[in-house]
């Protein structure tokens, strides 16, 4: 690793960009031609460990990733070793990739660039805004992602950082994934990213913890899934909910299932398999966990049992749906939490009398207080008129004597 200090600066890369002979070396000839403005200036998208450029290499659309500050061994080796595991078995929905050593002179140096394919298309934060409440377009997405998830998972593959800017829909509708830094794959398992994914799309207990397994997707894939399924029916929950950094929820709501609101907007979802999903999500942020077992940060889980396989399910016939690649815990019993349905008001019944007096209540079909006050009016009022008459007739004889 480089000395900071000596690193090439935005303004280094953007020279060398500049250069009208070719500056990528490496084991393939061709120049990187940058996209540029109207104004014929180059502005790359700016993440938070590298500067990104959109532009073509030999004519062919790619992103070229020059990294900030010097990129950690371990990244490199990652890319590597995930670059041999993908030749053997091929991912459709990871964008290509290859790491390039001292690629780019730039700043008076040489450094690594990491060149990845242009897929296309847009992002699904950019998708569902445009779509949200086609029930058709969105139904398709959700079995496409579905789809996504169960292959990935048997190819023993995670993306580890599944979000909005992640997950793309090319031109062709193909789903496809880029920023692999994270990716989980068996030659990657003792070799834990530094990146935990976002906040808005990871169970706490990752950000945290740092949890890490092949079961990594399995809490934000869920979000995402729930996420296009509820906009299908109630694409009001985009302008309400969407914040620009997530697509309907956020950290907040995982830490506080079953408080915030929109887990009661999902509760009177139309469609049960919206309903049915948020149940197992509230389940799993109430587990405590991120995957399958509990982890130690940073560190794969050593499993003490045979890890149990996904068990991978179709929307049934009773309309709910399992989540993306269920999977059931070898270790920890399921939290299971009931979501409160969201009822409309309803109104007193009119009560009528019934036909018939129930067999324990007295014949009369007063009740039985009513009979006794009854019962002491019926004593009281003659004695009362007898005591006034006795009364009328001694002030008559008082009178008369």
């Amino acid at each position: 690793m480089s000395d900071d200090n000596s690193w090439p600066s935005l303004r280094d890369y953007l020279t060398a960009m500049q250069r009208p002979a070719g500056s990528l070396l490496g084991d393939k000839p061709g120049r990187f031609v940058p996209l540029r403005e109207a104004d014929d200036t180059i502005l790359p998208v700016q993440g938070q460990s590298a500067y990104v450029f959109y532009g073509h290499l030999d004519g062919t659309p790619t992103v070229l990733r020059c990294f900030k500050r010097p990129p950690d061994d371990d990244l490199r080796e990652r890319y590597l070793r995930l670059a041999r595991y993908t030749a053997e078995h091929a991912c459709p929905y990871f964008a290509d990739f290859e790491w390039w050593d001292g690629a780019l002179y730039a700043g008076g140096r040489h450094t690594p660039v990491l060149l990845m394919e242009d897929v296309g298309g847009r992002s699904i934060r950019q998708h569902l805004a445009i779509v949200r409440g086609d029930e058709e377009k969105l139904d398709r997405l959700a079995d496409q992602w579905c789809g996504l998830t169960t292959d990935l998972t048997a190819s023993a593959l995670a993306h580890g950082d599944l979000q909005q800017d992640n997950i793309w829909i090319a031109p062709d509708d193909r789903l496809r994934l880029i920023d692999l830094d994270a990716v989980w794959a068996p030659p990657l398992a003792d070799l834990p990213p530094r990146e935990v994914g976002h906040p808005n799309f990871q169970h706490p207990k990752r950000i945290s913890d740092g949890y890490w397994g092949s079961d990594v997707d399995r809490f934000s894939a869920l979000v995402v899934l729930i996420s296009i399924r509820a906009l299908a029916r109630d694409p009001g929950l985009w302008d309400e909910y969407h914040l620009d950094e997530n697509l309907i929820f956020t950290e907040e709501d995982f830490t506080q299932s079953m408080v915030s609101p929109i887990w009661f907007r999902l509760a009177s979802n139309s469609d049960p398999r919206v309903r049915d999903l948020t149940t197992q999500l509230a389940e799993l942020c109430a587990a405590g966990v991120a995957g399958s077992a509990s982890a130690s940060p940073v560190t794969r889980p050593v499993r003490k049992t045979a890890p149990v396989p996904p068990v991978v399910a179709r929307p049934g016939s009773d309309g709910t749906e399992p989540g993306p690649a269920q999977w059931t815990s070898p270790r920890a019993e399921p939290v299971v939490i009931k979501l409160p349905k969201v009822k409309p008001p309803k109104t007193e019944p009119v009560r009528r009398p019934a036909p018939k007096a129930p067999v324990n209540r007295p014949k009369p079909s007063a009740p039985v207080s009513t009979v006794r006050v009854r019962r002491k009016r019926g004593w009281v009022g003659p004695l009362f008129l007898l005591a006034l008459v006795v009364g009328v007739i001694t002030v008559v004889g008082s009178l008369i004597g």
